[in-house]
């Protein structure tokens, strides 16, 4: 038996006003962890697990995907012990370089100390009571294919606002990711989208 769109749309309306959902209600999904044990028990395999700004590491990115490789970008040399570390457990390749959208050096300033490297911010110019320290910067396409980690890939950037930069060296990683997450800075939440070209 078929409906009637119209009934149908006027149906749901009375429904929204008499807050009847017929629909269960899925909790949020607000964590990375939350997220990656969504994608993961709805079959999502990715080959490589891409992450763009690994600091102290993303565990909860990389547990739910075992058999997945890893590539880990990471320009803070601080953070050197836990990603020799993360990689002796699950695996894959790192490099010390900030991902952008064309290979060079780059200035970025940061305070003294492992924990305020976290805050660490691409800067054209040195900011007052900050260090600066140049470091090389390389395209995701270019450290794909020097790792050859295959897709699809799950790609996570966390770079303090230089996300876009990072995007625009990773357009072939694009072609063959089948989920992107990222950070907003503005809000501190995790944002992550299913990616429209798979």
């Amino acid at each position: 038996m078929s409906i009637s769109p119209f009934l149908k749309h006027r149906l749901k309306q009375v429904m929204r006003m008499l807050r009847i959902n017929l629909r269960p209600i899925r909790p949020a999904r607000r964590t990375m962890g939350d997220f990656t044990k969504f994608l993961a028990e709805r079959g999502f395999r990715p080959a490589t697990v891409i992450d763009v700004g690994v600091a102290d590491g993303t565990l909860e990115l990389y547990s739910p995907f075992p058999a997945a490789k890893l590539l880990l970008v990471e320009p803070m040399r601080e953070f050197g012990p836990a990603i020799t570390a993360i990689l002796k457990r699950h695996g894959g390749r790192a490099f010390e370089v900030a991902a952008g959208a064309e290979t060079g050096e780059l200035a970025i300033a940061f305070n003294d100390g492992v924990a305020a490297a976290h805050n660490a911010a691409f800067t054209g110019e040195v900011e007052a009571g900050r260090q600066t320290r140049m470091i090389p910067v390389r395209r995701l396409d270019d450290l794909v294919v020097e790792a050859a980690m295959p897709g699809p890939y799950l790609l996570k950037v966390d770079v303090e606002g230089f996300e876009c930069e990072v995007l625009k060296g990773a357009s072939k990683v694009l072609e063959d990711a089948d989920v992107v997450s990222w950070r907003p800075p503005s809000t501190g939440s995790t944002a992550a989208a299913r990616s429209s070209t798979r």
